[in-house]
């Protein structure tokens, strides 16, 4: 298995039409690589929540299903109040980590074991 550059992400937001915007402009690409590898592995992961056609929670889980043609569960999420407009194409690849240490242990806790 190899793992997604940056490069490849930032292309592939650029190229395509989504069903979903997001509800954000950045996510953390340290965190997309986790996904990333956790689904080309086949683990099952949490649903994406959706409110009137955004992302709600989800962005970095939405992205690697998209990229690796994975189906993950759409379920209805709750609005927040922001009416700022998004659009997948200006989404910025953070290189900080958003997860502390410890949520990076309980997700491999939940879902890296066999």
């Amino acid at each position: 298995m190899r793992d997604i550059t940056k490069e490849e992400v930032e292309k592939f937001l650029n190229e395509n039409n989504f069903e979903y915007v997001p509800n954000q402009g950045a996510v953390s690409f340290p965190k997309l690589q986790r996904i990333y590898t956790r689904l080309s592995q086949g683990k099952d992961l949490s649903s994406i929540k959706v409110a009137d056609g955004k992302i709600m929670d989800g962005h970095h889980r939405f992205i690697c299903s998209k990229l690796l043609g994975v189906k993950i569960d759409i379920v209805p999420g709750a609005k927040n109040h922001t009416d700022v407009e998004y659009r997948w194409e200006t989404m910025e690849l953070h290189s900080i980590d958003y997860d502390t240490q410890d949520e990076i242990d309980n997700y491999v806790k939940e879902f890296d074991q066999e």
